[in-house]
């Protein structure tokens, strides 16, 4: 893979009017080989490539009218002949300029035979020299609402800028509805939001395309704004999509300015001058909150794509997850790889957020790095996000509740997830959010709830008063595949009893100062808020 093939995949994708779906995969193959290429690179390439292809939806014909015109040896004679590909990429076939060619059936011989010289069919391809457009119809929107990108292909120029009031949605059922009931009977830009890559997997929203056409064949100014996907997205309204960040907030806890928007805002988006954004007020900007995002939805195998969903990288950088092409620290750790990371994991209780970063130093200093911030105090999220700052710490969220509280865990940048107990509600949700979960459990019955979610890690608590060692020992014979994490009623004393399965922890590491002392005598309070430990098997 080199940089001239990705050039030619953008080029070819350019040439014949192809898939927005390109504009996140071929940033992401690209990046794979250690190549970047962004929406830049696209529109800048759509200005200098004509578009030689109108198929379906971009034309009345299918692929298979467009192999009748002259097909792939067509389009990519024109393009080697103009000069506008790199005929020396090798392929699987040889090379590029192999593929200036078509296979015939001669005499029941598979032979290759040049590609024809014109066209076969005016109306599904042209050359070069006389396309059905001077660029290729790709255009990179941006401005205080992100960027995005569009198609216009298919659009009407006089459509290529739309001003009109927003309206909000979470979902594109949620548009639907508002359709059939008559409320988007004006010019509108329908924004459909938390549509992005880690907030769902990005969709398909082209359930939308009809309903907005026919808001736009009555005569109103339409759009579509989404940090979703909309595949082609080829259609005659102008869709501006892949809008990076998204509104979900991300592992920083600041969600995408989409997430700012609210009903009757007026938005404007312009195709000539790659332009996206919000007429906002600044003043009125700067006080809103963000909304807050649906919760997650679960089965049809969301679960098993949610770890991917939460490491995911913005549309533009082509999704991959950050683990695969970053190598950020922890973000792929399993709750498994998490508590082996340090020998205990102290809870922290946090009253003041100047407090957290000298506290998270002085634990990571000591050889503690892995950090439960309990969530029983009004600082505990600003907490969160302050000590992720400090080199070295891996930050979680403990006494998780309910769903909301994962959320806002999740938003405020925590890497794992601890719960004092197991509901199914809270459960489906953290599973879903791809999120490291270690979940509270006393008996039997929690274990087995756990199980069917697909968890085998578990905090056991409260320890000192659920049967300590003896409890363990029992629940090792018919839940031998599981891993505990004792908790509650654990101390210096009592943490060499508190270990599952024989594995006592060592007593020089329960023994040895945790942190320096210089940094303990800062701020006295600090030893006894840190409420007890987790003692990892």
């Amino acid at each position: 893979m080199t940089k001239k093939a990705i050039v030619n995949a953008a080029i070819g994708l350019l040439a014949t009017g192809g898939s927005t779906n390109h504009a996140i995969h071929l940033p992401a193959i690209a990046r794979a080989a250690g190549i970047i290429i962004d929406w830049q690179d696209f529109d800048e390439l759509s200005h200098a490539v004509p578009l030689l292809a109108r198929v379906y939806p971009n034309g009345a014909g299918d692929v298979n009218n467009f192999h009748a015109a002259g097909g792939i040896g067509y389009v990519v004679r024109e393009l080697l002949g103009a000069g506008l590909l790199h005929g020396d990429v090798l392929t699987v076939g040889g090379t590029m300029a192999n593929y200036a060619s078509e296979p015939a059936l001669v005499d029941d011989e598979l032979r290759w035979q040049a590609a024809p010289a014109t066209s076969r069919d005016d109306m599904m391809l042209r050359p070069v020299a006389a396309p059905f457009s001077p660029d290729g119809g790709m255009r990179l929107l941006a401005g205080n609402l992100g960027r995005a990108i569009i198609k216009t292909s298919a659009v009407a120029e006089d459509r290529w800028t739309i001003e009109a009031p927003c309206r909000i949605f979470d979902n594109q059922d949620a548009v639907l509805a508002a359709f059939k009931a008559g409320e988007l009977e004006q010019d509108v830009i329908v924004v459909v939001r938390f549509q992005g890559p880690r907030a769902n997997g990005m969709p398909e929203l082209h359930k939308l395309t009809p309903a907005l056409g026919v808001l736009q064949d009555r005569g109103f100014r339409v759009a579509l704004l989404t940090d979703g996907r909309m595949s082609g997205a080829s259609g005659k309204v102008p869709a501006v999509i892949h809008l990076s960040p998204e509104a979900l907030p991300g592992t920083d806890g600041i969600s995408g300015p989409l997430a700012f928007l609210v009903d009757g805002d007026i938005v404007r988006i312009c195709a000539r001058k790659g332009e996206v954004l919000a007429l906002v007020d600044p003043d009125i900007w700067a006080a809103r909150s963000p909304a807050v995002a649906p919760p997650s939805a679960v089965g049809v195998g969301r679960e098993l794509f949610a770890l991917f969903r939460h490491h995911a990288d913005e549309a533009e950088k082509g999704r991959v997850g950050r683990s695969c092409c970053h190598g950020v620290r922890h973000l792929s750790q399993s709750i498994d790889q998490i508590m082996r990371l340090a020998p205990v994991i102290p809870v922290i209780v946090i009253d003041r957020v100047e407090d957290a970063v000298p506290m998270a130093e002085a634990l990571v200093a000591g050889g503690l790095t892995v950090l439960e911030v309990t969530l029983r105090t009004p600082a505990a999220l600003d907490a969160i996000t302050a000590m992720k700052s400090v080199k070295g710490a891996i930050v979680g969220a403990g006494t998780v509740l309910d769903p909301a509280m994962l959320n806002n865990a999740i938003a405020a940048g925590a890497e794992f997830i601890v719960s004092p107990g197991l509901t199914d509600h809270l459960g489906k949700a953290a599973v879903a959010s791809g999120v490291p979960f270690l979940p509270g459990t006393a008996n039997a019955g929690d274990i087995m709830r756990g199980m069917d979610l697909g968890l085998d890690r578990f905090k056991f608590f409260p320890a000192a008063t659920s049967g300590g060692i003896p409890a363990l020992k029992a629940l090792a014979g018919p839940f031998g595949q599981a891993r505990f994490c004792p908790t509650g009623g654990i101390s210096l004393a009592t943490a060499p009893m508190a270990c599952t399965r024989g594995r006592a922890l060592r007593r020089r590491q329960l023994g040895r100062p945790l942190w320096p002392a210089r940094s303990v005598e800062k701020s006295k309070r600090w030893r006894t808020r840190l409420l007890h430990f987790h003692a990892i098997d």
